[in-house]
């Protein structure tokens, strides 16, 4: 009953030239794979200015300045208040569908980020 068995040797360590080449294949590593993140939300990117709808390129490109006085007017024509031109229901309505599609697209991009 007096049998008892030793710890195994400690794992020999590496030495000063083998860190030092781990650490520059995980600094090359970590470097194409930054590289490869930033391409890939570049085309995303691209991808997400192509796609956009007309009335979306112009509001990215219209000066900040304006917002005050087009946010009475863009929240009429969101929510379908009045003061707007007859007739404009069905590009109302199509105006949502469209920020509905473009949102859901932005959701799932930002969820498959995560």
């Amino acid at each position: 009953a007096g049998s008892e068995v030793a710890p195994p040797p400690p794992p020999p360590q590496p030495s000063e030239e083998e860190r030092q080449a781990r650490f520059e294949h995980l600094q090359r590593q970590r470097q194409l794979l930054v590289e490869k993140r930033n391409k890939d939300r570049q085309r995303q990117l691209e991808k997400s200015e192509m796609t956009k709808s007309p009335n979306r390129r112009a509001a990215d490109q219209a000066p900040s300045s304006h917002g005050a006085a087009s946010g009475p007017s863009l929240v009429r024509e969101l929510t379908g208040g009045t003061g707007g031109t007859g007739g404009t229901d069905a590009n109302t309505a199509t105006a949502a569908q469209q920020m509905r599609q473009v949102l859901a697209s932005q959701l799932k991009q930002t969820r498959r980020g995560v």
